[in-house]
């Protein structure tokens, strides 16, 4: 993969902190909502790269099944047509607060993730991960990681408010609503250590709204 420099506001401290070790990488793949619904550059320019990472991915989207299986249920079934927004509003009905689960044309490689973060040695400052629910919203992140031979330590992911650190290992998957739990990397990475994080954007891509002009827009260009 062709590695980007990390550039949100969490992550892009890693420039700062991995000085004098490996150098911190970014990449997301995915769709993504910022202003109007879009696949991200690297998912459309990186695409058999990251197609490799499909049975991490899979393995990923199987164990939250099976360990949070209501949760996943609800995220991975979009509502009925007639209980979507506009057959709800056409009722004088308001839209439910999580607007059902993922749609389809948003799934990665057939999951209930909509977008993936891929991270080189990139340890997080603190941080929610607020734009990808609502407060009113349940959403699960999921994260694993690989680690090259020269990985040493560090980068531990920690819940800071329960004081939780939590060492994920190789085959090892964290899942955790990480949209409103206050998280980070309490230190640098030392070696080469890469992250996988899966979630649904739902704030965004679930919003009707969106979709809907996101539709609109399809057709047009077929037009």
């Amino acid at each position: 993969m062709a590695w980007e420099d990390p550039h949100r506001a969490e992550t892009e401290t890693a420039i700062t902190r991995q000085k004098g070790n490996v150098a911190p990488g970014e990449l997301l793949f995915g769709h993504t909502d910022q202003a109007t619904i879009e696949t991200t550059h690297a998912y459309r320019d990186q695409a058999p790269a990251f197609n490799h990472l499909g049975r991490i991915l899979t393995e990923m989207n199987t164990i939250y099944a099976r360990s949070l299986s209501l949760h996943f249920g609800e995220q991975n079934r979009p509502l009925p047509e007639e209980m979507r927004w506009e057959e709800r509003k056409k009722k004088g009905m308001k839209p439910g607060p999580d607007y059902g689960g993922i749609l389809e044309e948003f799934r990665i490689q057939l999951t209930a993730f909509s977008t993936i973060t891929c991270l080189k040695s990139c340890p997080a400052a603190i941080h929610t991960d607020s734009g990808n629910a609502k407060k009113d919203q349940t959403s699960f992140t999921a994260l694993t990681t690989v680690r090259e031979p020269d990985f040493e330590g560090g980068g531990e992911f920690c819940f800071i408010e329960y004081g939780l650190k939590v060492p994920v290992k190789p085959g090892d998957i964290l899942i955790g609503q990480t949209t409103r739990e206050w998280h980070l990397n309490i230190t640098p990475v030392r070696g080469t250590k890469y992250s996988m994080v899966a979630y649904y954007r739902k704030k965004g891509l679930a919003n009707p709204l969106m979709w809907q002009n996101k539709r609109k827009r399809d057709s047009i260009k077929k037009s």
